[in-house]
């Protein structure tokens, strides 16, 4: 039976019970702080996709995007990202079906003591949780799988002594949170309050790239009418991907040019601020130069 422990971590030395929690609490602290930059990440890519949609494909766009009654165009541009993230975030920890796995905030750590070590395994979505864990000095790798061969740098002896180390805390490799002591570092999405708006901008995507989702999204469109209509097609997943080839080609590359440079003159150049709270059907009224 194949083992795979490729989020496995061991601690330098091992703690006390008080210098455990401290640990826990100063890790706490730099999850939730993680979790702010990862959310406003997603809402500034939602700001982006809502606004460039409705400037470019228009108000029944948006609704067969996102649903009939998901985006609420009466509102501000930022109130709506949020709150679309938002839902999104409610149906994952109800255990619904969720269509972004982005919406997954979960964050957490289940420490294992051995006899001379402190191990630990790391459990996130987000790979911005992981980077945070690891650059943590007192944090290092101490994987362990068997479904392929080991690292060149450890020898057999390590590798085996690695095996027996995880076969002790994870009796039969079982599950970690009845095995060890489970740390939730973040379990809930960041309040509105939370996210700066000066920093979501940052996180938007470059006009080039707005540009070209944009204008592969009309020429997906435009291909998926023509085609559908064909009796060999009627196969949806094997449809997409056939105009996903014919995009790649350098007829679809000629049409993309086409499309982006007619996107490009719709599309708002900048986002600013100010933008971020003004109502979305206002930003049909924009002309751009």
């Amino acid at each position: 039976m194949s083992t795979v422990i490729t989020n496995g971590y061991k601690l330098k030395r091992k703690l006390s019970l008080d210098e455990l929690q401290n640990f826990s609490m100063e890790l706490r602290n730099k999850m939730d702080e993680t979790s702010i930059r990862i959310c406003e990440r997603l809402v500034a890519e939602r700001i982006a996709d809502i606004l460039d949609t409705f400037m470019v494909r228009g108000e029944s766009e948006i609704k067969n995007k996102y649903g009939e009654k998901r985006i609420d165009l009466t509102s501000s541009l930022f109130s709506e990202a949020y709150w679309d993230l938002w839902k999104e975030h409610q149906k994952f920890k109800k255990g619904e079906i969720c269509s972004d796995p982005d919406a997954n905030f979960d964050c957490k750590v289940v420490f294992f003591p051995a006899k001379y070590k402190l191990l630990a395994m790391f459990f996130c979505y987000h790979e911005e949780y992981e980077k945070e864990w690891e650059s943590i000095e007192s944090v290092c790798k101490y994987e362990y799988y068997n479904h392929t061969d080991r690292p060149k740098k450890l020898s057999k002896k390590q590798w085996d002594k690695r095996k027996e180390i995880w076969k002790q805390v994870l009796p039969g490799f079982g599950s970690p949170a009845l095995n060890g002591m489970e740390v939730n570092c973040v379990i809930h999405m960041p309040t509105a309050q939370a996210l700066r708006k000066e920093e979501i901008l940052k996180y938007l995507p470059s006009f080039d790239k707005r540009v070209e989702a944009q204008a592969k999204a009309l020429l997906l469109q435009e291909k998926w009418d023509e085609w559908n209509t064909k009796e060999e097609n009627k196969d949806q997943i094997r449809l997409i991907m056939k105009i996903e080839r014919w995009i790649r080609s350098e007829e679809g590359q000629a049409e993309l040019e086409k499309q982006k440079e007619m996107v490009a003159k719709i599309v708002k150049p900048t986002i600013e601020v100010a933008d971020l709270q003004q109502t979305i059907e206002l930003f049909s009224n924009i002309i751009i130069d």
